[in-house]
């Protein structure tokens, strides 16, 4: 129902990528701001992080295939909402990890 009622906005993959965001940003790994994590530490916390939520990842060179959707039925229904919230789960989670986001090296496909 959420969901239908969103995509119903003219903004709602922005609005769903912001709420991803901040769940991703949630969801990720504390760590002090000085200890940054290398770039394999950030790969290995993203995929945890994936396969906790349901999205079942796996390494393969620096791409990271989702071999499911936890929400297969709602992102066929309405992808504007449900794979903008993934998309900003990613990076929100990544989001400290600068090396990471800085050089693109970590590419998610669903």
């Amino acid at each position: 129902m959420l969901t239908s009622a969103l995509a119903g906005q003219q903004d709602a993959s922005e609005r769903s990528e912001a709420a991803g965001w901040s769940w991703g940003r949630y969801l990720a790994p504390k760590r002090p701001p000085i200890t940054p994590p290398d770039e394999e530490e950030a790969i290995g916390e993203i995929v945890a992080l994936l396969d906790d939520q349901g999205f079942a990842p796996e390494v393969a060179d620096r791409e990271v295939p989702l071999r499911r959707c936890p929400y297969f039925d709602l992102a066929e229904q309405h992808p504007e909402v449900v794979c903008s919230v993934r998309r900003g789960l990613i990076a929100g989670a990544l989001d400290d990890c600068s090396q990471a986001r800085r050089d693109d090296h970590l590419v998610c496909r669903s």
